[in-house]
């Protein structure tokens, strides 16, 4: 909403979704474009969610943790202000050389500068599908069992 250069647009979803955030901070955290929403000290891998697939994000993360192999999750609301941060702040945010997933009901456009060429997209692999938003996240894989799938074929 401050954002004087470029332009702005806010995206909201109809799905009934599970405030991620349950930490108060001053700090705006969306306004740097992504940010650690949960971290772990011994993450083996990133999951990287935007949108409303954080709340699936969070659900893999669980499990994962539970079955010993816990992770960082990231959410990336925009691209293109994360962009903008300084590389240390960007690297500070990705973790360095660890394997990175990303997950949203989307294309993979954009993704792969952030998951590089070895990382895992989890989302849409083309556009007109139409039907309520659970069923297109289980024909897409937009779950979290594809999620934890994915990690464990990384690590």
């Amino acid at each position: 909403m401050r954002r004087d250069q470029g332009t702005s647009t806010l995206a909201l979803t109809r799905q009934t979704v599970k405030s991620a955030r349950t930490r108060h901070t001053d700090d705006n955290l969306c306004a740097r474009g992504a940010y650690v929403l949960s971290d772990h000290p011994d993450a083996r891998a990133i999951i990287i969610a935007s949108g409303s697939e954080v709340e699936i994000a969070l659900a893999a993360q669980t499990q994962l943790e539970a079955e010993g192999l816990p992770t960082r999750l990231v959410s990336m609301p925009c691209m293109d202000l994360f962009e903008l941060q300084s590389s240390e702040y960007q690297q500070e945010t990705l973790g360095g050389d660890l394997p990175r997933i990303a997950v949203e009901a989307g294309v993979r456009f954009g993704w792969d500068r952030w998951i590089g060429h070895q990382g895992t997209f989890i989302g849409m692999d083309r556009f007109g599908a139409s039907a309520p938003y659970k069923a297109l996240y289980e024909k897409f894989g937009i779950t979290a069992d594809a999620i934890c799938a994915a990690v464990k074929a990384t690590v």
